[in-house]
């Protein structure tokens, strides 16, 4: 399928975003979550249908190197409307205080 790049930027929680189209026209979004200046992983999350009133998104990725285990990556959307998602939670297990780096629709 096509992609389109709704929104970049560094956005931490509290605040809220404005994505360039309606995020519904899109089948699937991907959320790049990272610290205010290099991304640490890409999540994938879907919604279904109009009543969709949050957007999650997780990922699990193993650690290599010196420090082995896992690390989490999560962001938490309430929807305010079809363009303005406000970012409640971006955190990664690692840094309690991540960004929101880019959101992209897949249709």
């Amino acid at each position: 399928g096509m992609s389109k790049i709704l929104w970049s930027g560094a956005s931490a929680a509290g605040a809220t975003i404005t994505l360039d189209e309606n995020f519904r026209n899109f089948k699937f979004l991907t959320c790049v979550i990272g610290s205010s200046s290099s991304p640490y992983g890409i999540t994938l999350g879907a919604f279904l249908d109009d009543s969709v009133t949050e957007l999650h998104f997780f990922a699990s990725t193993v650690i290599t190197g010196t420090t082995v285990g896992k690390d989490f990556y999560v962001a938490k959307f309430n929807v305010v409307d079809k363009t303005k998602l406000s970012l409640s939670v971006c955190v990664t297990a690692t840094n309690t205080q991540a960004y929101v780096r880019k959101i992209v629709g897949w249709r």
